[in-house]
């Protein structure tokens, strides 16, 4: 059952004006590895570094604080993700959690994290998810992992994948789970990791077995590949290629929405950097200018406030252990990079936004937020206890929705609560 709610929402006009390449700045020299990922949260931006571990900025990446207290060294930071109030980071020692937004880490347990890299993080308000890709020197095949006590203790979820397969990207799209693998292509979960089955209907032979990144955004679900972007749209079964103004081959390393505007960013020697898409992915521009005037191996990006955020890592190819050197953090205007103005009204940044309303069990709970907010959405029963939360997290602007399916729970009535805080301008 869809949900009838309509949360307050904001519209925005635009009007293009045309902007081929805006100013792309490097703000800071301070960070000289390659950079695997990047996070925008609570208003400041978190990077992943190759053999430095993470770092954080909290002035747009002017300046940055080192936050290694706790990692092995050196520590390759391959993924970073928010999950109940907690700070994760995918290493190549496996899961790292910080409850004190990055200046302590603690190693989680699972017998086999020493010997694994965690390529990729998830949640599902329920469920905390790690893709573990095995060291080479030793016999575990790696695969995928879950926790059900945010982080603390893992557990294998394997059935149905090929042995000794490496997982790069891992996402939640409404009620399943998606990992994209080098050399496999797709898997999908629709019992929150218990099975898995090939996904790759649509998907070209070749470049595209190994699915490089995962986006869901809204009711969409993009993958990066080896030849360029795909989407799964609702109601579909099978991947549909979007790739118009792409070259063939091209490596997705990352992709990331501001309102209704699309950003990949591509790994490649010849045609790497930043492409925009105005229209949900049929065809894309390149936006950086990769003259030495903008990010060329793009390894990541990231919208914090109304600006987007490259790193760069040459000769990041995009596969654990091919090894970085020369990163850095590049970051543009988006109003600029875009072309456009706001004509109408737009919610205070610092304004937050809440309502309840009653639900039933699998019904999906939709809402919208104008700016990049952080965003909670709780489930309560009539006594006002908590059942469930089913975001605690930072969003970028638009739609987004999530199934409600209250675990150990059959009575109702039950009632959700929204709040949203937004983060423009922190």
């Amino acid at each position: 059952m869809k949900s009838r709610n309509q949360p307050v929402s904001w519209f925005i006009v635009f009007a293009a004006i045309s902007a081929p390449f805006a100013q792309w700045v490097q703000p800071s020299q301070q960070i000289t590895a390659g950079i695997y990922s990047l996070l925008a949260r609570d208003g400041e931006l978190y990077a992943g570094t190759d053999g430095e571990g993470a770092v954080r900025s909290s002035d747009r990446g002017d300046t940055w604080e080192t936050l290694s207290n706790g990692f092995p060294k050196p520590a390759g930071v391959y993924s970073l993700f928010g999950f109940a109030d907690r700070l994760f980071a995918g290493t190549y020692d496996g899961v790292y959690y910080s409850n004190d937004n990055g200046k302590n880490w603690t190693p989680s347990s699972h017998e086999n994290w020493r010997v694994l890299h965690v390529a990729a993080l998830a949640g599902n308000g329920k469920f905390l998810f790690a893709t573990s890709n095995r060291e080479f020197l030793y016999p575990y095949n790696g695969g995928m992992l879950r926790s059900a006590d945010s982080g603390l203790t893992w557990t294998p979820v394997n059935t149905g994948f090929t042995a000794q397969i490496m997982i790069n990207t891992l996402a939640q799209q409404n009620s399943a789970l998606y990992v994209g693998t080098a050399g496999e292509g797709a898997f999908r979960s629709t019992d929150n990791g218990e099975s898995w089955t090939p996904f790759n209907k649509g998907f070209l032979e070749g470049s595209e077995s190994n699915a490089r990144f995962f986006y869901s955004q809204g009711d969409n679900l993009y993958a990066g590949t080896g030849s360029g972007v795909y989407i799964l749209s609702p109601g579909k079964n099978s991947w549909k290629r979007i790739s118009k103004g792409l070259e063939n081959p091209m490596l997705i390393t990352s992709i990331v929405a501001y309102g209704n505007h699309l950003f990949a960013g591509a790994n490649m020697d010849l045609w790497g950097g930043v492409y925009h898409s105005a229209d949900g992915g049929a065809s894309w521009r390149l936006v950086s200018n990769a003259n030495g005037s903008g990010p060329l191996l793009v390894t990541s990006l990231s919208v914090l406030g109304d600006e987007l955020f490259a790193s760069t890592g040459e000769s990041v190819c995009g596969e654990l252990g091919c090894g970085g050197s020369l990163g850095g953090i590049w970051r543009v205007s988006l109003l600029k990079l875009l072309g456009t103005t706001a004509t109408g009204p737009r919610a205070p940044d610092t304004r937050q936004t809440a309502w309840q309303k009653m639900a039933v069990p699998g019904e999906k709970i939709g809402f919208e937020i104008v700016s990049r907010s952080l965003v909670t959405l709780t489930a309560h029963d009539a006594a006002g206890k908590l059942v469930s939360s089913l975001i605690d997290q930072e969003l970028i602007p638009g739609k987004h929705s999530v199934p409600f399916e209250p675990a150990g729970h059959t009575k109702g009535p039950f009632f959700i609560q929204f709040r949203a805080r937004g983060l423009n301008g922190n």
